[in-house]
């Protein structure tokens, strides 16, 4: 479940690139941004600005912790899902760990 939840984080930018889409489709740094205004109310930070502007800047930890329990509990119902449907344990590990390798 953690090696599926990194690999949602960080994007399937590697999977979608050979098909000519553009890069740039990353849900962890996007959510980052919706949990900040949104959810926990940080409106008009610089950081906030910033990822405005489509620029990489360090958000509080508060932030950083919220969306990895996000991710971590999407990864956790990906996974049951993905068991539920394929009940091949091992395939969805082999396709996590390639997603993780592929998106770092």
């Amino acid at each position: 479940a953690l090696a599926l939840a990194i690999f949602l984080f960080c994007g399937p930018d590697f999977l979608l690139a050979p098909l000519g889409v553009p890069g740039g489709l990353r849900a962890g740094y996007l959510m980052q941004g919706v949990v900040g205004e949104k959810l926990l109310g940080c409106s008009g930070e610089p950081w906030l600005e910033d990822r405005a502007r489509r620029l990489s800047s360090d958000p509080p930890l508060a932030v950083n912790a919220f969306t990895a329990a996000l991710f971590a509990v999407g990864g956790l119902a990906a996974e049951r899902l993905l068991l539920f449907a394929l009940e091949d344990r091992g395939f969805i590990l082999s396709v996590s760990m390639c997603g993780c390798l592929g998106s770092a």
